[in-house]
């Protein structure tokens, strides 16, 4: 029912956007529009798309030509793509001609000449790509880099000099194609359209790309290119133009870079200058959100009683602040770090203050993520039917097919199977496979396939479990684990009972020293959820891989 109202309040929120956008709407409903936006992402994207579309609009109405015609045009042309390196003195040559030819009005002559450009700026890619096989990281920038050093000696040539204005308007709608092409989730040509603007703003040596170098980076973080993100946010954090909220967010998204690369120092020292910029700015929002993440840094480090303050410093913070979903998120992060600490009526506590913020925001899937939280909690203190009941709700509310809803089933099938409802197990597990394979969570589609592994062998059935491990191995080939989280590591050693059960003793040995390198990971990466592991153990980091050593050499 609740998702329900989220989505009927979604479809009156869409038809007044647009209206919204042209400033047509009267104060009250402008103002419920902006409460509704900024507690839905949805609607959010749906408001940047009608904003991009109308700014692509706007910039073809002075002079630019929509990026989808030449797009068009050069799929049509594939074919004939040249084999060899597309020169300047061949581009400056065909750009002669068609300025030489006088039959031509000045507007085909702008059209066509910007036709030649965009091409050659593709094919040079292209060319080069296929040559050095360049992908990612330093070297996709020096590819980029050399692009604008090529068109850079193009429009140097005197025929180009009235070009200059269209190609800037050129720059900003490539801009918008590239954000319209993210928002449908098509990140490949979303970054194709991004890197041509960056590269048309490098060859015109203007400043006007530093938003442009930010989304783009963004992007290159999204796909997992950390060194190439990282060279466009400090190139731009360099630049003597950038404005202070920029700046500040440009430190944020460098921060995220040194946290996936697990330099929690370094991740720090950038997040604690954003805060710096934030306060001196007057934002309350922001700093709250840094010290928010700055929390979870210490956390991870083992620093509870340090991340706990952090949490409640930024929650005073916000004490009249209308940002209903960070609210939420702090006292979610709250709940779990008294949870770690063995304070779980407090931490109850603060699950329910975070998902009343959620509920009242419409923020579905943060209130059944927090649901999430409070099972885990009671799965681990063995209060099975009180989990299971919370799971049910969960369950009944949200529907969307994501890593979310996979890790539900996996928890049902466990709570199930612990339940001896082995039947009800196994369809939350099969259904948790497949939601797995859909969104290509390999180690989530691992713990769905140890649950029916742990049926099957229970159920005596030979085959299946034969196949079923098949599969598992499979699995874990595809994807290596980076960051284990707990769950990983309980996965791992469930399956050398499954292996020991079955007597595979090399499966078992494989599984032990893949358990040895994420307790090294996860010491190394994440300090606080190891030191969690130890207290729940009772075992200290030398005891535990001493144990493991000790059982593998017996295997």
């Amino acid at each position: 029912m609740a998702h329900k109202k989220v989505m009927d309040r979604c479809e009156e929120i869409r038809e007044w956007l647009f209206p919204y956008l042209k400033g047509d709407l009267s104060p009250v409903l402008s103002k419920g529009v902006e409460r509704h936006l900024q507690s839905c992402s949805r609607c959010r994207n749906e408001l940047m798309l009608l904003r991009e579309l109308q700014r692509l609009e706007m910039t073809g109405k002075r002079g630019a030509v929509d990026p989808a015609v030449f797009i068009e045009e050069l799929n049509s042309a594939a074919g004939s793509m040249p084999a060899t390196f597309p020169t300047v003195k061949n581009v400056i040559r065909d750009m002669e001609a068609i300025c030489g030819d006088s039959a031509r009005e000045s507007g085909e002559k702008t059209m066509q000449l910007l036709s030649i450009i965009h091409s050659f700026l593709t094919q040079t890619r292209t060319f080069l790509q296929s040559r050095n096989r360049i992908r990612a990281g330093r070297e996709w920038i020096q590819l980029e880099k050399r692009r604008a050093a090529l068109l850079t000696q193009v429009l140097q040539h005197p025929c180009t000099r009235f070009l200059k204005d269209v190609i800037r308007l050129q720059a900003e709608a490539y801009v918008s194609r590239g954000l319209i092409f993210q928002i449908h989730g098509d990140t490949q040509n979303a970054e194709a359209s991004l890197s041509l603007s960056v590269v048309l703003h490098w060859a015109l040596n203007t400043s006007d790309d530093l938003q442009t170098q930010r989304f783009l980076g963004e992007l290159k973080y999204y796909e997992g290119d950390l060194d190439a993100a990282e060279y466009l946010f400090l190139e731009s954090l360099g630049h003597q133009t950038v404005d202070p909220r920029e700046q500040a967010v440009l430190l944020r998204n460098l921060g995220n870079i040194e946290y996936s690369r697990g330099n929690l120092s370094g991740c720090r020292n950038y997040l604690e200058q954003a805060m710096t910029i934030s306060l001196t700015l007057g934002l309350p929002d922001y700093p709250a959100r840094d010290l928010m993440n700055l929390s979870v840094i210490d956390f991870s480090r083992g620093a509870v009683d340090s991340a706990e303050k952090k949490c409640r410093e930024a929650l005073d913070l916000l004490h009249l602040s209308t940002n209903v979903h960070l609210k939420g998120q702090l006292h979610a992060n709250l709940g779990t770090f008294l949870a770690v600490t063995g304070q779980t009526e407090k931490a109850s506590t603060q699950w329910n203050k975070a998902m009343l913020f959620f509920q009242n925001g419409y923020f579905l899937k943060d209130t059944v993520q927090v649901k999430r939280n409070i099972v885990l909690s009671d799965y681990e203190n063995g209060h099975l039917d009180s989990a299971e009941k919370i799971l049910v709700s969960a369950l009944t509310e949200y529907s969307e097919r994501d890593a979310l809803l996979c890790q539900l089933h996996i928890l049902m099938a466990r709570i199930q199977r612990l339940n001896h409802r082995f039947s009800e197990a196994r369809d939350h597990a099969g259904r948790a496979e497949s939601i797995a394979l859909e969104c290509k969570e390999m180690l989530l589609l691992d713990a769905a396939i140890l649950e029916q592994i742990f049926i099957a062998l229970r159920d005596n059935r030979s085959s299946d479990l034969a196949q079923l491990i098949s599969r598992s191995s499979a699995s874990r080939k595809s994807k290596p684990i980076n960051t284990p989280s707990i769950f990983d590591l309980e996965n791992e050693s469930l399956l050398v009972e499954v292996f020991r059960t079955l007597g595979d003793r090399r499966g078992a040995a494989r599984c032990l020293r893949r358990l040895k390198r994420m307790l090294r990971q996860l010491r190394q990466l994440q300090p606080g959820s190891y030191a969690c592991i130890q207290n729940a153990v009772g075992e200290s980091w030398a005891d535990i891989l001493n144990r493991l050593t000790q059982e593998s050499n017996n295997i």
